[in-house]
């Protein structure tokens, strides 16, 4: 199941996106406020997707196939609601 999902995230972003993403196409999927904070990320190790150069072109690319990985795993671990609707941790 959760290859299938993964393939859905997969088709959506490579309708929007086409078949590379630049680091100014994931500020919007990881919610990152800009795309100086998208390369902050990449400069300090902790962009949450592999990016590579490709020869004789500027930037930083992805796959939207890695994206889509990345993207489904967060979905995968987060907690649903509870059947009463509210979300908040117990803690608070």
């Amino acid at each position: 199941m959760a290859g299938s999902r993964v393939d859905e995230i997969e088709s959506s972003l490579r309708e929007r996106y086409g078949d590379l993403l630049g680091l100014d196409d994931l500020v919007g999927p990881l919610r990152y406020p800009s795309v100086a904070a998208v390369r902050a990320a990449r400069l300090r190790g902790r962009l949450p997707v592999g990016v590579v150069k490709l020869p004789h072109r500027r930037g930083w690319y992805t796959t939207p196939r890695a994206l889509a990985g990345v993207l489904a795993r967060l979905e995968a671990s987060t907690c649903p609601p509870d059947a009463g609707g509210d979300n908040r941790s117990e803690a608070l």
